[in-house]
């Protein structure tokens, strides 16, 4: 049935302001949102008798194709839950979205459950009827196809002028600044020398002459002082990403770490895995480093472990474990006996051991460690779910039940309110001051009803689900025969963090020779587990 659209207060309605790949590329951020902040106050002098607050304007600075990109929009998001909020205007509906689907669906569900209207100044959008928001998906689809399009037709630019040797990154590389140079009659992005290109000159001179190592570099680099490109300290890495930089031998390249999605543990994520096959052409930066140095360096360092993606993981704590001194993330590492090529137990140490001075420890410890935690948590939740089986009712069980009614019975009374108003037998100034009413009772109601839960004991179930996660991740942790991946899975589902601490022995911190291990010269690790429930 048609309804007769509600008149707006200013106070009601937020303003959202957004540029957009479909707008003149040679305006700025600002001026595209002073155009549209023109346009949307002039439907406001026309439509409204006051001026929207300063406060309901949200201008999005940042780029970014979907709704999690964009902070601005999120708070809008989040100001719409108010039963305060009736609209939000904007100059066109695909400046909320051209995101995927997903994105779509889950924007106009929170617009239509929130029962917030979308104005532009041609229409005004109704996500509670089913014709506009038949309309509404529809702008939304077509905006999400225009920008698919968009993006192919910008990579064949930018692939283009890749192969015209210009720098097209957001980021130059250590020792250059980002500049423009004149090709013709056209301005093109280039790289020139800053006075960090000497440093980048003396790592490959150390390198071929001097024959030295990346790691020796990077301890050279922080003993005189010099900044590091990223972090407190030069690194093995920060090196050896400097000497692999085809920049300095120049060169352009594009679709190194391009960015992929992929799916892990059921939820899709952005990685930016290295590429074997990318794009590499003559750059028009100044040539940094001789064409027979890199080459000679490149040859130098292949012999420099990488990553390596296909072969199996050997640490079933990966992602889990972190120094409680630096934050740095702990590695499973094995070691040899110089001049007896024996293999030592592979030890757990903090990546960044060099300048956190934190001790390693054995990894049969740590993992021995681990699983005394484990079945203590297996052990208080038995207790747990003993005491309950004893005592199955509890008052908060009963008092999250009523909560759960009257929130119920709220909705239902919304529902009949409404068919009422649509039915027309209930006059819009009654029907306003009931909603509103209902709105602040289903609000207390949802707010009580989260604390309830939030306070309330395990059920019987939740625990034995607990019990039960837990003595899987522990039979996993013992069992030799399970793949490390698969532990790690395990483990992954009950513990969401652990924090290792282990001072530096006396012997180091005294400067001894001492090699005794053990009693006062180690002092022991502890471990602070944070669970997931």
């Amino acid at each position: 049935m048609y309804r007769e659209l509600p008149t707006f207060c200013p106070e009601e309605i937020l303003v959202y302001l957004r540029k957009s790949r479909a707008d003149d590329p040679s305006l700025s951020v600002d001026e595209v949102l002073a155009r549209h902040e023109e346009l949307l106050r002039d439907w406001i002098e026309r439509n409204l008798v006051h001026a929207i607050p300063e406060e309901n304007y949200f201008r999005e600075v940042v780029s970014g194709e979907n709704i999690k990109d964009r902070p601005e929009f999120q708070r809008v998001l989040r100001k719409i839950e108010s039963p305060k909020i009736a609209a939000i205007l904007v100059v066109e509906v695909q400046r909320l979205s051209r995101g995927d689907l997903e994105d779509a669906g889950r924007l106009i569900k929170l617009l239509r459950y929130t029962h917030t209207m979308v104005i532009t100044p041609q229409k005004v959008y109704d996500l509670e009827d089913e014709y506009d928001r038949d309309l509404f998906e529809r702008e939304l689809k077509r905006g999400n196809d225009y920008l698919e399009y968009t993006k192919r037709i910008l990579n064949r630019g930018r692939i283009l002028s890749v192969q015209n040797g210009n720098y097209i990154g957001n980021t130059p590389p250590y020792g250059f600044d980002k500049c423009w140079s004149i090709d013709g009659k056209k301005r093109v992005p280039t790289l020139k020398e800053n006075e960090k290109a000497d440093i980048v000159r003396t790592i490959f001179r150390m390198v071929d002459s001097e024959n030295m190592s990346p790691y020796a570099v990077a301890k050279y680099l922080d003993s005189i002082g010099e900044p590091a490109p990223s972090g407190k300290h030069w690194t093995y890495n920060s090196v050896l990403g400097i000497l692999r930089n085809q920049h300095y031998d120049k060169k352009v390249i594009w679709g190194h770490r391009s960015t992929q999605q992929v799916v892990i543990d059921g939820h899709i994520q952005s990685t930016r895995p290295r590429q074997k096959e990318y794009l590499v052409a003559e750059g028009r930066q100044p040539r940094v480093i001789d064409h027979e140095v890199f080459e000679r360096v490149q040859k130098a360092i292949s012999g420099q472990p990488r990553t390596r993606r296909d072969l199996n993981p050997v640490n079933p704590f990966a992602g889990i474990v972190y120094c409680a001194n630096c934050g740095r993330s702990l590695s499973f590492r094995f070691y040899r006996r110089a001049g007896r090529g024996e293999t030592c137990p592979p030890r757990m140490l903090c990546s960044d051991q060099i300048h956190c001075k934190s001790s390693s420890c054995y990894f049969y410890e740590f993992s021995e460690a681990v699983q005394k935690v484990l079945q203590k948590h297996i052990h208080d939740f038995s207790i747990q779910l003993d005491n309950l089986l004893q005592e199955p009712e509890s008052y908060a069980q009963d008092n999250i039940r009523l909560l759960e009614n009257r929130l119920n019975e709220l909705k239902q009374k919304e529902l009949r309110q409404w068919e009422k108003y649509a039915d027309g037998e209930m006059p819009k100034e009654i029907f306003d001051q009931l909603n509103e009413r209902i709105q602040k009772n289903k609000q207390a109601a949802q707010i009580a009803l989260d604390a309830a839960r939030e306070a309330a004991p395990d059920t019987a179930d939740e625990i034995q689900d607990k019990i039960t996660r837990l003595s899987d991740a522990l039979r996993a942790l013992q069992d030799d025969t399970i793949p490390v991946s698969l532990k790690n899975q395990y483990l992954k589902a009950v513990i969401e963090r652990i924090d290792y601490s282990r001072p530096a022995s006396i012997r180091a911190l005294q400067g001894t020779t001492d090699r005794r291990h053990g009693g006062w010269s180690t002092p022991p690790f502890e471990l602070q587990v944070h669970m997931r429930f």
